[in-house]
Parts: C-alpha cells; structure tokens; sequence
C-alpha cells in the first residue's frame, strides 16, 4: 500500500519542479528564497542528515561515508570532464543530456528516501522534505537549469517532474533493506552537500544575509520544536 504522505510529498516536490522554470525567470524575491533555502540547507545537513547517518556507522562502518564522497563527486566530476575533453558543439549536446539524466535518477532517490525515512521515523520524513522542498525550486539539479529545448516539452517536462513520484512508487512496491537505505541516505547526503555549497549558496555580492539567517533559524526552531534534536 502506498503511503498517502508519500504521494503527497512527492506530489508537491515534483509541482515544486515543475514551477522551477517560472520561478527562475523571476528577479522578484528570488535572492530572498534562494538565501533562505540555502540557510535551510545548510541547517538541515549540519544538524540532522549527517548525523543521522552516525547509526548507519554504528550498525554498519564507517565506509559508509565513501557513499557521502561518491554523491558529492558525481556531479562535478561528469561535468568536468564534458567541459574539459569534449568540442563545443559535442559538449552542448552532452550537457543536455548529462543534466536530464542526473535530475530523473537523482530525484528518483529522493523519492525511495522519502518512503524509506517515512517507514523509520514520519519525524524524519517531514525535516527531509522541507529542505527538500525549498532546494527544488534553487538547485542546479532542476527544470529550470535544463536546457530550454527540454522544459518547452510537456511531455519530458511532466516525465523529469514525475521522477520524485516514481522514486516513491519503486520504494513503496519493494523492500528498502535497511544496508540500502543508509547508502542512498549518504548518498543524498553527499549530492545536497556539493549542490547547495556549489549551486545555492549565493556568491559574493549575490545573495542576502538576513534571509539566509533566517532560513538557519527557521531549520533550527522546527526541529527543537518537533523535538528531532
């Protein structure tokens, strides 16, 4: 039986994409949201992902964390090598491709994420999804930094949009072994850490202070008070 919260969390990250594109396209508040989702971000890695991962160490080892550097590395390495070995005309092409692939997949782990925590703690499930939430409408890994030819489609648009939803749908009709879930877990772990430094945060003059503040403190009030700390 699938899980209605599960539907329902997939059902808004995978809106949430679809709308990227749209948001994007807007100068208004867009510093303001990409400065809190960051803060969020940030809160959300430091304070309960990574050392959720510690009972995964304790049960298993700590070459668990070889999956937190394999997530972070994924995707700048390809990237790197598509620019750095491949002629212009080549490497557009690869790009496009690279990015729609590396969204699907990265995206159906976060749905599998969402049912597996889900089944552990409904606690866990919320301080994941909320963050989540917020870096779907950011992060490089979305619609809107796909390239044009790709978004212009509905049908690919609402396919690469459905990708949460079918991560949720593979998790819901098969077992996460537990082994499975804290690799996938590092995994995120990993690919949150390289995108939200290298893609969210703001750089430089980019960005504003006091939304990524409040952003941190916002992640910080709602897991004191959920008491998930």
């Amino acid at each position: 039986m699938i899980g209605l919260i599960n539907l329902a969390y997939a059902f808004v990250i995978g809106f949430a994409h679809y709308l990227s594109d749209s948001f994007t396209g807007r100068k208004k508040y867009q510093k303001e949201v990409r400065s809190f989702a960051a803060g969020l971000s940030i809160a959300y890695l430091l304070l309960y992902l990574f050392p959720e991962l510690y009972t995964g160490v304790v049960e298993f080892h700590r070459s668990l964390f070889l999956f937190v550097l394999l997530g972070s590395m994924v995707f700048h390495l390809i990237e790197k090598y598509i620019y750095q070995h491949k002629r212009r005309n080549i490497r557009i092409f690869e790009l496009r491709v690279m990015h729609a692939a590396a969204f699907f997949i990265y995206h159906i782990i976060i749905g599998i994420i969402l049912v597996s925590i889900n089944q552990i703690d409904p606690l866990g499930g919320i301080l994941f999804f909320i963050p989540i939430l917020f870096y779907t409408l950011v992060s490089q890994v979305s619609l809107s930094n796909l390239h044009a030819h790709v978004t212009e489609r509905l049908s690919l648009k609402l396919l690469l949009s459905s990708s949460t939803l079918l991560g949720v749908l593979i998790a819901s009709f098969f077992t996460i072994s537990t082994k499975l879930h804290f690799s996938l877990l590092a995994f995120i772990a990993g690919a949150l850490l390289y995108n939200v430094m290298v893609e969210v945060v703001p750089k430089e003059t980019d960005g504003d202070i006091l939304f990524f503040m409040l952003g941190t403190l916002a992640y910080i009030t709602l897991i004191f008070s959920m008491g998930g700390f």
